[in-house]
């Protein structure tokens, strides 16, 4: 079966599943180059660059996958949106309504009531008999944590995040090879929704924007900036919460509560030390939320998805609750990887939940692989220099060595928001000044020093890492600590608290990263580099050659390396 999944919110992606395997992934902001982009109603260029990427046309589509999200007044079966969509379009404006909030409003059974399903097709480009199937936001979340690990028993798969459907967080229970819900009814039930005053991924955002950042985008940086402050709310903070094996509910009324108490405490406070409180506050309700779960059902294996699970931070000290084993982290845990989790909710409906296949995912070169060859044309337009050699790796590596900053090109674009040696910068760790100088050349303001990509090898000797955080460490999706020895030698990948985002790689998921690597371990000794996005500041990461011929004419790297040549400026 041909499935088609798509995001089409905020985040707004597509991904396409042929015979149970995810061959091909495409974030919307990578096309149409604007950060968190919602793309245009269902007319998603992420949609047209899957089905290029898998070979397959959109009639060739046997089902679609989507969430109960906005959609276009022209879709809606009901003659009150006919008439809606006519008096929008002499005004000049399209307007989206939110198929989960209608569908609440008119208390039916089944929102594809609402729905003129031919109507939907066409919008999406698909055949007229191309089956479509809804699933709720968080249960989208688990679903992508679910296909995407191999546990069968004592496994606990959580969601969290601003909100979804009515929710903000939902746990389910993997045992005896069966997956059910512990916490959180379904969108259908509108009379358990969660009072999101009690959602800290809206709460982290609110500290984001109180912060002077901008929410839903930079919260990683309040993450970065807590490292420098004191956590003197913090107390207040988890005050606030009431925790616990039930769920995480507040003790205010509403979201506007949240909003101004956290505002007064922003008021009466550094912004380091506030971003310390929010971050200290998060961790502590979530492993409040977490560890009586953990006990009571004896939990070995631990999933997250959604996007407080961005927080690597957050994740590192759930990984160091007793008992644990294993956790992963779904590498798109925001709402662009519910893509993935709507693509598998069709097996699972279609063809009944145990034919959902399973295994761990391996990499994430699912984009579009550009050939070496549109360089060249590129390169000669702009006048660099290009390079062949029989050992491009060995050429990189020197370079990098020599001081110079480079940037990896090779295969499928990276599934996620992480640059995982697909479109990646990558530099020499030695040196804590490159921090300040590539951020200039970016762009960018980060507090957080870069991360360090190392091979599995050498993993367990720069990190403090294990069984229980290896996996996750392969999408650079925790954070851990650095062995005393090599604190000096990855002076630029160290964070203020002795911690690192590291990214583990084999060579068989990435060749051309790993013996760039290698040869600079031989050269210099030491067994990291820095690994950063290849984008500057406020963009989304490089897509196409011409992005990455225009980021080195315009000095944001020295050179480009691809699997064939090495490009440069004369």
């Amino acid at each position: 079966m041909n499935i088609l999944g798509i995001n089409h919110s905020h985040d707004a992606a597509a991904c396409l599943f042929l015979d149970q395997e995810l061959v091909a992934f495409c974030k919307e902001e990578r096309l149409d180059r604007v950060k968190n982009s919602r793309g245009s109603s269902f007319r998603l260029d992420s949609i047209k660059e899957v089905l290029e990427i898998g070979g397959i046309a959109a009639e060739d589509i046997d089902a679609v996958g989507l969430l109960y999200g906005p959609m276009p007044a022209e879709v809606y079966a009901p003659f009150r949106y006919r008439v809606k969509n006519f008096l929008n379009k002499i005004k000049g404006k399209e307007r989206n309504y939110n198929l989960y909030k209608e569908w609440q409003s008119a208390r039916v059974s089944d929102p594809k009531s609402l729905i003129d399903e031919p109507s939907l097709l066409a919008a999406l480009g698909l055949r007229p008999n191309c089956r479509v199937v809804y699933c709720d936001h968080h249960y989208s979340h688990i679903l992508a944590l679910y296909r995407y690990t191999d546990w069968t028993e004592n496994a606990l798969y959580v969601s969290n995040d601003g909100k979804g459907d009515g929710l903000f967080h939902t746990v389910h229970l993997l045992q005896g090879g069966k997956l059910r819900p512990l916490l959180g009814e379904p969108a259908a039930d509108f009379s358990h929704h969660q009072n999101l005053a009690g959602s800290l991924g809206m709460a982290y955002g609110y500290c984001t924007e109180l912060l002077g950042f901008m929410r839903n985008r930079h919260e990683g940086k309040v993450t970065g900036l807590a490292a420098f402050g004191k956590p003197i709310h913090a107390d207040t903070i988890v005050d606030t919460y009431v925790f616990g094996k039930t769920g995480i509910r507040s003790k205010l009324s509403d979201r506007g509560e949240l909003r101004e108490f956290l505002s007064g405490l922003a008021a009466s406070s550094t912004k380091e030390d506030m971003a310390a409180s929010i971050q200290e506050a998060l961790e502590r309700v979530v492993l409040g939320w977490l560890e009586p779960l953990v006990r009571e059902h004896d939990i070995k294996y631990i999933g997250m998805n959604g996007g407080i699970f961005a927080n690597v931070k957050l994740n590192q000290r759930i990984a160091a609750i007793p008992g644990i084993e294993e956790v992963h982290v779904t590498p798109p845990m925001s709402d662009e990887g519910l893509s993935v989790g709507n693509a598998v909710n069709v097996q699972a409906v279609l063809e009944g939940f145990d034919t959902v296949k399973r295994s761990r995912l391996r990499n994430v070169y699912l984009g579009r692989d550009h050939p070496d060859s549109e360089f060249d044309a590129l390169a000669d337009e702009h006048d660099l220099k290009v390079t062949r050699t029989d050992d491009i790796a060995r050429t990189a590596a020197e370079m990098i060595h020599g001081g110079k900053i480079g940037a990896i090109y090779t295969g499928g674009m990276e599934m996620g928001p992480r640059a995982l040696g697909a479109r990646s910068i990558i530099a020499s760790p030695i040196d804590k000044s490159i921090n300040d100088s590539l951020n200039e050349r970016l762009s960018r303001t980060e507090f957080m020093p870069f991360a360090p990509v190392v091979r599995r090898e050498d993993a367990e000797e720069v990190f403090d890492l294990s069984s229980i955080t290896m996996h996750a460490a392969t999408f650079m999706t925790i954070t851990t600590d650095v062995h005393e020895r090599y604190k000096k030698d990855i002076t630029a990948a160290v964070h203020v608290d002795n911690t690192a985002r590291p990214q583990v790689i084999e060579r068989e998921d990435n060749p051309l990263y790993f013996d760039i690597l290698t040869n600079y371990k031989e050269l210099s000794g030491i067994p990291c580099l820095i690994n950063t996005s290849f984008n500057a500041h406020e963009e989304p990461i490089i897509n196409t050659p011409a992005e990455a011929v225009r980021a080195l004419v315009t000095d944001r790297v020295d050179f480009l390396v691809m699997k064939s040549l090495i490009v440069e400026k004369k």
